[in-house]
């Protein structure tokens, strides 16, 4: 999620802009029913290379969508979990 946002932020502002980012991992139930998931703080904005912070006051959450979706395509095709064919 966090690659997503840095390319987000790169796309909107043409900087390398770095958010800041709190993240937890979160493992409820027991061994039948666990859900884990994650729940993740990103600022409106990050700092760029000269350390001043550029804020982006609008977030665009199909470009965001789309960009998290190549990422987790790209990472499964990588580690060949999809593309396989079906036994």
């Amino acid at each position: 999620m966090v690659r997503t946002h840095v390319k987000f932020l790169h796309m909107t502002t043409g900087l390398g802009i770095i958010p800041g980012v709190v993240a937890m991992i979160l493992t409820l139930g027991g061994r039948i029913n666990l859900r884990p998931h994650i729940h993740v703080l990103i600022t409106e904005g990050g700092a760029a290379p000269d350390r001043t912070f550029h804020r982006v006051c609008r977030f665009h959450d199909e470009v965001i969508q789309e960009i998290f979706t190549q990422e987790v395509f790209s990472l499964l095709a990588r580690k060949r979990l999809i593309g396989l064919p079906l036994v």
